[in-house]
């Protein structure tokens, strides 16, 4: 399992640590380094797939298909400060065995670089197991679904393969892999399954999948237990099942082991929802699985941290990494974990600390109006 990262020279990250768990959150600001550390993971996995195939003596920092990257040119990663046009990762497992990745900007090449891979770490950490990422952006309804040649089963980057990658696992028992199950509901197929944890995050959900394979295509339809209609057209039930769907179907899909990296969970979410996908986060982590998250969302954590208070998941092994940046100062990131109880070891100022802002705001002007 990873266990830490240092960034050298990449974007905002000059020489940064960044501490992981089984299931770890990315929490602050707008545009303080979250995404980046995501887009390095990304990067990171692609120089993995490409020293496994040999496919290539260069990697692309935009490729839509194989990384979901667009990041410009060299120029625009490589830290303003960096002593030379390079940017490495160290990476670091649960034996401190250690990769080094590193990256330097190609000649005449200002949209690829090189990238040489050092090791002293036999299992080559997650990288080399199944590997899923959800992007920020998710597909939102949609009346059918395309469908992928790739060799495992996936959602894809935007949840556009959810459809075939329920088709394809619909008859897998879940008791496989028995401490995901949602123990308040009896059947053990990957669909009983999913709609046992939909209905968890979004009660009374029930679905189905159509394959139509003579045009490459599938169909989930959608609707509300005890509503008096068929399954509906995605289009007419809302973003919030659409994005939160991949999320369940990835979690219960992915191979003992994986790594699972999540951008904003709770979009399009209730609160309530927020913090169902929190607790089905932590779950999934306490059942085999490494996920990284990153949210805006304090239900989110607080689910993160009921599913610990449950026994699904150790507080040991929660971590939130806060990112913060004071102006014409250097970024930080603290570190924060939970006690036995569950409770924030730490809370910096601007950890989600809006509300109580808020409530001091309209405390101030009530009292002028008196």
């Amino acid at each position: 399992m990873l266990r830490k990262m240092r960034i050298k020279q990449f974007k905002c990250f000059l020489d940064t640590e960044i501490s992981f768990g089984k299931i770890t959150a990315l929490a602050g600001g707008n545009g303080v380094g979250k995404s980046s550390v995501v887009q390095g993971l990304l990067l990171l996995r692609r120089l993995y797939q490409t020293y496994e195939t040999k496919e290539a003596e260069s990697i692309s920092i935009n490729d839509k298909e194989k990384t979901f990257l667009e990041l410009g040119s060299t120029s625009e990663i490589i830290n303003t400060n960096a002593k030379d046009k390079t940017f490495s990762f160290e990476l670091f497992d649960d034996k401190d065995a250690v990769e080094i990745a590193h990256f330097e900007s190609e000649l005449n090449k200002p949209r690829s670089l090189k990238g040489l891979l050092k090791s002293t770490n036999e299992n080559r950490l997650p990288f080399y197991n199944d590997f899923h990422y959800l992007n920020a952006e998710r597909l939102g309804p949609r009346n059918t679904q395309q469908l992928t040649t790739q060799n495992f089963i996936h959602v894809g980057f935007q949840g556009e393969y959810t459809g075939q990658a329920i088709a394809d696992s619909m008859t897998h028992r879940v008791d496989a892999i028995r401490k995901r199950r949602d123990t308040t509901k009896f059947g053990v197929t990957i669909q009983e399954q999913i709609e046992a944890w939909m209905d968890f995050i979004v009660p009374d959900v029930q679905f189905n999948v159509q394959d139509y394979e003579a045009i490459n295509q599938v169909r989930i339809g959608i609707k509300k237990l005890g509503a008096d209609t068929d399954f509906l057209h995605p289009n007419n039930i809302g973003f919030g099942i659409s994005y939160v769907l991949p999320i369940v179907v990835t979690g219960l899909i992915a191979q003992k082991g994986s790594l699972i990296i999540i951008e904003n969970p709770e979009a399009h979410l209730h609160p309530f929802g927020q913090s169902r996908i929190g607790q089905f986060l932590g779950h999934m982590a306490g059942a085999g699985l490494q996920i990284i998250v990153e949210t805006h969302s304090e239900h989110v954590i607080n689910g993160i941290r009921i599913a610990s208070l449950k026994d699904h998941v150790s507080y040991k092994d929660v971590v939130i990494n806060f990112f913060s940046q004071e102006k014409n100062k250097p970024l930080k990131v603290i570190k924060i974990e939970l006690n036995e109880t569950s409770d924030l070891q730490k809370f910096p100022s601007g950890f989600f600390d809006q509300g109580q802002r808020d409530f001091a705001e309209i405390m101030h002007y009530k009292k002028q109006r008196k």
